[in-house]
C-alpha cells in the first residue's frame, strides 16, 4: 500500500517534511490501527530528494518528525532522484 503524505516536488524537502508531520498527527490512529492489521510488516515514509549540483549533499531531518516516526514505528527513508534536465542533449 502507497499513500501520498505530501505534493510538493522533490526539491522542497522542507516542505515534505512540515505536509508529513501534519499528515502523521492527523491520522496518528489510524497509523497504529494500521500496524496492527494482520499482514502488515512495517510501515515507511519515503521522502523523495531530488539530486543538488553540489560536492555534499546533506539533508536534516528535525528532531520532532524523528520523535513522531519513532513513536508510531514507522521506518524513514530516503529516495534521491536526479533533478531534472531542462531538455534533451543531442
Amino acid at each position: 500500500m502507497n499513500v501520498s503524505v505530501s505534493l510538493l516536488n522533490f526539491s522542497d524537502l522542507p516542505g515534505q517534511i512540515r505536509d508529513a508531520s501534519s499528515f502523521l498527527q492527523d491520522n496518528r490512529s489510524e497509523i497504529l490501527r494500521l500496524k496492527e492489521f494482520p499482514g502488515v510488516e512495517s510501515i515507511q515514509l519515503d521522502f523523495p530528494i531530488e539530486d543538488r549540483d553540489v560536492a555534499l549533499q546533506s539533508d536534516v531531518f528535525k528532531h520532532e518528525l524523528i520523535a513522531l516516526l519513532g513513536d508510531l514505528g514507522i521506518d524513514l527513508v530516503v529516495s534521491r532522484y536526479p533533478a531534472p534536465t531542462s531538455g534533451l542533449s543531442s
